[in-house]
């Protein structure tokens, strides 16, 4: 046979062969019992060795030749079946999985010996990535419910035999509307809100923090504490948490749920404890039960909060969280919790562009004009009876002390002029429906001895006057006279403030003085009150203060000014006791008249809208600002006298665990100078010996006063850790210290001036009552190229501000 032949033959054959080899798909989807969808499921075709697994939807697919096929299933579990298929057209099979008892048993007791609680950690960290994609965005509608007992000292009753303590109760609720989106935009509008009591330590009530949320890796709750915490399911957390799996259990669902036990590694560590629960197969939590410890705290003694997720169609969400705190302040004792319930949503729905915005939190005034009928239809939560009874109580109270008839005899009875009230309060005359009052300054505050020896005794009084309205605005008048008797001088002040727009912050506000001023407010301790540093004032001022839109505010500033020195004044004697050396400064007076402004800009300011207020949360960009003056000389007809620029920025930032970080930059600069006073100058203050000064705005190691009239550079650096370093040290972790560092950089050229420092130490948050303050030791070590090296210790004493969140002066 010709080789061309055979060839043709055999190609012929093959062709032949492979067109009675047909190819088909097989689709099949895999459940269990319930309907749920295996993903994961192991699927192997016998005959041929090879095989696949099902993918999110609990698919798997095949192409096959024609034909009989056997193909296993299984899943761990669960019973294993093995298909027999016939396959001679595409085809699509669905496929029950039942579960196997003693598998399960014998998987649970694996479980506890082997302890694969970091397994499921590691499952649900992996899960975090798909429960955030869940949706595009979601709205649901959110009710608040925060109840607090206050228990006081009993009071004294001279009839009583045995004292009570006196209980009170706090309380808060509101129903919203929430909107969030992914990756971290949220709004919130809340359509009705109730307020009985204090306020101040009820927690996630202000719509100003959102709850805790463990998918986030780090959560930042001010209300708590300085620390940002990390979440057990984070990445991180396996470095941060030891895990124990406590049991496992099946749900109404006959859903498998693993209990976890979670707790720090190291003791001293700024880290949650307690447990959580995770579904299999999804590796979603169900429920969280978990609290911190007290040295987490800023306020409160205690703080725990338990949450339970829910599934809503195919997605799981959080549901319902309730937090509860104890705090003691002096012989005040509290407890509270705050219960938050989610309902009602729905999901990736289409909003406008603008609709997420710098507005995290809005509350309309109809928010607050709800009445019992509409609290009884909405009220989710139950109140414990003998709050519900004193809760009525209250607002009964509440509601007839809103009368004119109360409002008179409380005023009736507060207006009566009395020795007591008129020697340590002073006496005033009050309107409450008017919201307004005026008063005198108290007799004990007559008499002033002091004054550093500037002028010696002196006799004070005066009045004030002020009124709220309901809109948020306010006025506020104070003058003040005080008499010298060594100078026989009269001096005082006129001071009003008027905050006419509070959603714009807006205000006006004005001083009229004749008074002993500073020339440099920032001298340091040894210098402050010596007699150079101060001088006769006597002049006007008027402010006023706007944003114009969100986070640009303008300060505008005019004065007039006459500026003396204080030659022709007779001084005491407590000024030389304490100084040496202490001699007035003589200058020519001088009359001067400034505009000024003030630019400051912070980039995605956020900020909750309150009825008629505006309150501002913070932004993720540093605040820039400039300061702009022009002075005119009025000596001699109207002249320039100098222009004065500063500009810079500051900022404050978390830096996750690692703790929190602040900075500032400035430059400034004397323009034109042709006539420059001593109070004109601008000074860069001089370290104290002991005290540790703001490190914003100050140097602690240079060793005098420096003023600067050319270009000045400054910059500042802190990092507080917040417990991270500490909790590193065996015994050191549990002594509640926080490590801080930082520095600075100075540069004048006029005085050929170059400095940096730098410090380190450590400080402790105590509490006396209701104040917070924190001591720190610290030591400083710097360097200049007129002084050379230097170092020394520093102590500091800041108080903590309640309402803003923050530390220091």
């Amino acid at each position: 046979m010709p080789k061309n032949l055979y060839l043709i033959l055999l190609f012929c054959t093959f062709f032949s062969f492979a067109r009675a080899q047909n190819f088909y798909s097989l689709n099949a989807y895999v459940y269990d019992s319930l309907g749920g969808k295996l993903v994961g499921a192991s699927v192997r075709v016998l005959e041929m060795k090879t095989g696949t697994q099902t993918n999110e939807e609990g698919l798997f697919q095949l192409i096959l030749p024609e034909g009989y096929h056997q193909i296993n299933v299984s899943f761990l579990g669960y019973k294993a079946k093995t298909l027999e298929v016939e396959l001679i057209s595409d085809s699509t099979v669905y496929v029950v999985l039942n579960e196997n008892a003693e598998v399960l048993d014998d998987i649970v007791v694996k479980v506890k010996k082997k302890d694969l609680s970091y397994e499921i950690i590691r499952n649900a960290i992996e899960s975090r990535e798909h429960f955030l994609k869940q949706y595009r965005n979601v709205h649901y509608q959110s009710y608040i419910q925060s109840v607090e007992l206050a228990i006081k000292p009993p009071k004294k009753k001279e009839e009583a035999e045995e004292e009570q303590p006196e209980e009170e109760y706090n309380f808060y609720e509101s129903t919203s509307e929430v909107f969030e989106e992914r990756p971290n935009k949220r709004k919130e509008i809340r359509n009705a809100v109730k307020k009985i009591g204090e306020q101040a330590d009820l927690l996630f009530t202000d719509g100003q923090e959102a709850e805790i949320n463990l998918y986030q890796s780090l959560q930042q709750i001010k209300s708590l504490g300085d620390n940002a915490l990390v979440s057990p399911i984070s990445p991180v957390g396996l470095i941060s948490y030891k895990y124990r799996l406590l049991d496992t259990y099946r749900d109404s669902l006959d859903r498998l749920v693993y209990c976890i036990e979670v707790r720090p590694k190291k003791l001293g560590n700024a880290l949650y404890s307690g447990e959580l629960e995770i579904y299999e197969r999804s590796w979603f939590l169900k429920t969280v039960n978990l609290s911190l410890p007290k040295k987490v705290l800023l306020r409160y003694n205690s703080f725990s909060f338990s949450q339970e997720y829910r599934h809503v169609g195919d997605k799981v969400l959080l549901n319902r969280s309730e937090y509860q705190w104890k705090a003691a302040f002096g012989q005040v004792k509290k407890e509270g919790s705050t219960h938050i319930l989610h309902s009602n949503y729905s999901f990736d729905s289409t909003y406008s562009k603008s609709f997420f915005g710098a507005e995290i939190a809005h509350i309309e005034q109809k928010a607050y004009e709800k009445d019992s009928l509409f609290w009884a239809t909405q009220r989710k939560e139950k109140v414990k009876k003998e709050a519900e009874i004193y809760l009525a109580k209250r607002a009964k109270e509440l509601q007839r002390m809103e009368s004119p008839e109360y409002l008179d005899s409380l005023d009736s009875e507060d207006n009566k002029l009395t020795f007591k009230k008129l020697a340590f309060r002073g006496f005033g005359v009050m309107n409450r429906q008017k919201k307004q009052e005026w008063g005198t300054f108290p007799l004990a505050a007559t008499v002033n001895p002091f004054g550093f020896g500037i002028g010696g005794w002196r006799v004070n009084q005066g009045l004030f006057y002020q009124r709220h309205w309901k809109n948020k605005r306010r006025l506020s008048v104070q003058t003040a006279l005080n008499f010298g008797l060594l100078n026989k001088d009269l001096l005082g002040s006129v001071n009003t403030y008027w905050l006419y727009n509070p959603i714009k912050r807006s205000s006006l506000s004005m001083v009229l003085k004749r008074g002993i001023n500073l020339i440099n407010p920032y001298a340091t301790v040894s210098d402050f009150a010596k007699r150079s540093n101060f001088y006769l004032g006597t002049g006007i001022s008027v402010f006023h203060r706007t944003e114009l839109f969100n986070g640009f505010f303008l300060q505008s500033t005019l004065s007039y000014s006459k500026r003396q020195d204080l030659s022709n004044y007779r001084f005491g004697r407590i000024g030389d006791d304490l100084f040496s050396n202490n001699e007035g400064l003589y200058f020519q007076s001088t009359e001067v008249l400034k505009p000024m402004w003030r630019i400051e800009y912070t980039p995605k300011q956020f900020y909750a809208s309150e009825p008629y207020e505006k309150i501002i949360l913070g932004s993720k960009f540093p605040t820039f600002y400039a300061n702009i003056t022009q002075a005119f000389s009025l000596q001699k007809g109207f002249k320039p006298a100098f222009n004065h620029l500063e500009f810079g920025l500051n900022q404050q930032f978390n830096v996750g665990i690692f703790g929190q970080s602040s900075y500032r930059v400035s430059a400034s600069k004397f323009f034109d100078k042709k006539q420059l006073a001593p109070m004109d100058y601008k000074y860069q203050r001089g370290g104290d010996r002991y005290w540790f000064s703001p490190s914003m705005y100050s140097y602690q190691l240079l060793p005098k006063t420096i003023t600067t009239l050319d270009w000045a550079y400054e910059s500042h650096f802190e990092h507080h850790f917040n417990g991270f370093l500490m909790s590193k040290i065996p015994l050191l972790n549990k002594s509640g210290l926080n490590v801080v560092f930082g520095g600075g950089l100075f540069y004048s050229p006029e005085n050929s001036t170059k400095y940096a420092e730098t410090f380190a130490g450590v400080n402790r948050v105590f509490g006396l009552g209701r104040i917070r303050f924190r001591f720190g030791v610290y030591g400083v070590a710097a360097k200049s190229n007129t002084f050379g090296f230097d170092r020394g210790i520093k102590f500091s004493i800041e108080p903590y501000n309640i309402e803003k969140k923050k530390w220091g002066f």
